[in-house]
């Protein structure tokens, strides 16, 4: 793939997915064409979807990664490509290339299924230098032979935490009987926790989490998402 990647990669569609939030501060550059990706990839072909980072400003942009949520179906040949670098696979953090006026960072997934079905969901956090406290959430859900549209978020009283504030353990509580997958991030898009329960309820120890704010994600095996907001206060 590497000659003939250039920088702007413009192949790849979006479709509106509202599963991840973009802080809007006034900042210096926008995200196109949308911070989600729900896409089809063909079998038997290589193909890549790119979210950009458009520098709106007259001087230069450097943009950071960090992964977040990464589960490639297994015998998919996956990787990521940034400004100026393309991945054997996906680093969980990175620095692009600088961005000049008028021009633009980016991220790109580029799938490669074969001929197997399934569904891959990819979620970086992206961050200029200057702002490293605004944070945009990049997601992408691409699936083979599957009809797209299947993810979406689901409302908040799907699933319960207690207590919220917390201070040494919390309790998750769902209605998903036949379990869940979750996942931790803390302010800055950093993963902190993750795993799995295999019933509709599950027992998580904070004690070593720095007080703060938390978002928790449940992720139930049709792969729709819930998110709540967390406060660990220690006492």
């Amino acid at each position: 793939m590497g000659k003939n990647f250039v920088k702007k990669i413009k192949c790849g569609f979006a479709v509106a997915f509202a599963i991840a939030t973009t802080f809007v501060y006034g900042q210096n550059y926008k995200i196109t064409p949308n911070d989600t990706i729900t896409a089809t990839a063909p079998f038997s072909a290589l193909n890549h979807f790119t979210i950009q980072q458009n520098n709106l400003i007259k001087g230069t942009l450097v943009f950071s990664w960090q992964q977040i949520l990464l589960d490639i179906p297994k015998g998919w040949t996956a990787n990521l490509c940034d400004n100026g670098h393309c991945y054997p696979a996906f680093p969980t953090g990175g620095t692009m290339d600088t961005v000049f006026k008028g021009d633009y960072g980016l991220m790109s997934i580029g799938i490669f299924p074969d001929t197997i079905s399934g569904t891959a969901v990819v979620r970086y956090a992206v961050w200029e230098s200057n702002t490293p406290k605004h944070l945009d959430t990049l997601t992408w859900i691409i699936s083979a032979n599957e009809t797209t549209g299947t993810f979406k978020t689901k409302k908040n009283n799907d699933f319960s935490i207690y207590p919220n504030v917390a201070n040494n353990n919390i309790n998750i509580f769902t209605n998903l009987s036949a379990g869940f997958q979750f996942l931790i991030c803390d302010a800055n898009g950093k993963q902190i926790e993750k795993g799995n329960s295999t019933s509709n309820e599950i027992f998580i120890s904070t004690a070593n989490f720095s007080n703060g704010n938390y978002t928790i994600s449940i992720i139930d095996l049709n792969h729709n998402i819930y998110t709540k907001q967390l406060i660990i206060q220690h006492k």
